[in-house]
């Protein structure tokens, strides 16, 4: 079953595994923990399917908030989905988030030429400068 874990001060992971089952892709259908304090990410996430849940592109799960979150998790122990979908693990200084992507989307072509073309703009303008 999924659930929701409150911890009252600092965290620390450190040596655990933090378990995360999914049933659904909303609110109430995924383990969320809420840490009124610091999270200290040093353990493993280990993500388990529940109900023969199958995830699918664009789902995603903030399971852990934090006044700050430092480290990373030490290992991820993550199933295997269908096709070219992959879980794409986003942690930033409050939240961290589980994405589903489809890992064989590429940039569009025209991204990659406006990458392209701002990088050597910017080398152009460096050289003029000097």
């Amino acid at each position: 079953t999924v659930g929701v874990m409150s911890i009252t001060g600092d965290y620390n992971f450190q040596g655990g595994i933090l378990e995360l089952n999914l049933e659904e892709a909303f609110a109430g259908g995924f383990d969320t923990y809420t840490v009124d304090g610091n999270a200290s990410l040093l353990g493993d996430l280990e993500v388990s399917l529940l109900s023969g849940y199958v995830p699918t592109v664009g789902d995603s799960f903030t399971f852990l908030s934090a006044s700050l979150i430092t480290g990373s998790f030490d290992e991820l122990f993550l199933p295997i989905l269908p096709g070219s979908l992959e879980f794409e693990l986003f942690v930033d200084s409050t939240t961290a988030t589980l994405n589903i992507i489809d890992a064989s989307v590429v940039p569009e072509p025209s991204s990659l030429l406006l990458v392209l073309l701002g990088t050597v703009s910017l080398i152009g303008f460096r050289r003029r400068g000097k």
